[in-house]
């Protein structure tokens, strides 16, 4: 079945525009993805994923008070919103299990299959027609990503359970990054992040309960400061879903290593060959 996307039909869309959202919303969410490595394995993933979940629902449930809109937050594609929502958080939650047992740019660069998915899951769901340059810029960053994964340490692949984790997390928010294409069309932005982070605490109440440590709940409020930044993000994704096709979005995730480069090299102290800068 192909989801109904409005904006195909607009005669012009703003890819300059879309891809600095999209850039903005690629380096606010490698905070995200990194953030686990900060405390070791003290923090659960999912109780990160929750808190930074729990954080951005209070935000953005001020806001939406503050502008008024409230009293019509449930007149809303629930479906869809729970499916968004689900897939961004299992999709996180592969991502940072992966982190915290390989290095950042090999997560990165087995996660940067989800630009392939993007552009695959758009053309099926979407009916988007993706141009000769996107496929050439798509091509060019796979090849970047092919050279670091054959020149990494080959014994951080041999955990399957991490790699497996990566691809799947990649997918995971190739498909959320496609529902939010098409919530971007039809739903007022302050409407989808109340339910996309509403649903996101709610779904994952029980399992972010049961491995909440106490002894720890330092380290839980900074995770809950997470919130309002993953939110800014989530905003990023949205303008920039308005502004371009899911294709172009889906290449310019590739400036996710980058980041990764930036954080592995700077923070966690990790060694950078010719090849990663390459």
């Amino acid at each position: 079945a192909t989801i109904r996307n409005p904006i195909s039909t607009m005669k012009k869309t703003d890819d300059f525009l879309g891809i600095l959202w999209a850039t903005a919303a690629v380096g606010l969410f490698s905070i995200i993805y990194v953030s686990g490595r900060l405390t070791g394995d003290v923090v659960a993933p999912i109780v990160i994923v929750w808190l930074r979940y729990l954080g951005g629902f209070i935000a953005i449930f001020l806001i939406s008070f503050a502008a008024g809109k409230h009293n019509s937050l449930l007149e809303t594609k629930i479906g869809a919103h729970f499916a968004r929502s689900s897939t961004g958080s299992l999709g996180t939650l592969l991502i940072l299990y992966a982190s915290s047992s390989m290095p950042v740019v090999n997560v990165t660069a087995i996660g940067l299959l989800d630009g392939f998915f993007v552009i695959f899951l758009a053309v099926i769901l979407l009916a988007e027609r993706i141009v000769p340059r996107t496929l050439i810029a798509v091509m060019g960053c796979a090849v970047g990503s092919l050279i670091i994964i054959c020149d990494a340490d080959v014994a951080h692949f041999h955990n399957l359970a991490s790699v497996s984790a990566a691809v799947l997390g990649a997918f995971c928010l190739a498909l959320e990054l496609v529902i939010i294409k098409h919530l971007a069309a039809t739903e007022d932005r302050i409407k989808t992040l109340v339910w996309v982070n509403g649903l996101g605490t709610v779904t994952l109440l029980a399992p972010g309960l049961l491995f909440i440590d106490i002894a720890h709940i330092n380290y839980y409020f900074l995770f809950l400061l997470l919130g309002p930044l993953a939110l800014f993000g989530q905003f990023c994704n949205i303008v920039s879903c308005q502004y371009s096709a899911a294709g172009v979005i889906g290449a310019t995730r590739y400036s996710w290593i980058i980041f990764a480069l930036f954080w592995g090299f700077f923070v966690f102290d990790e060694q950078i060959s010719w090849v990663d800068v390459l």
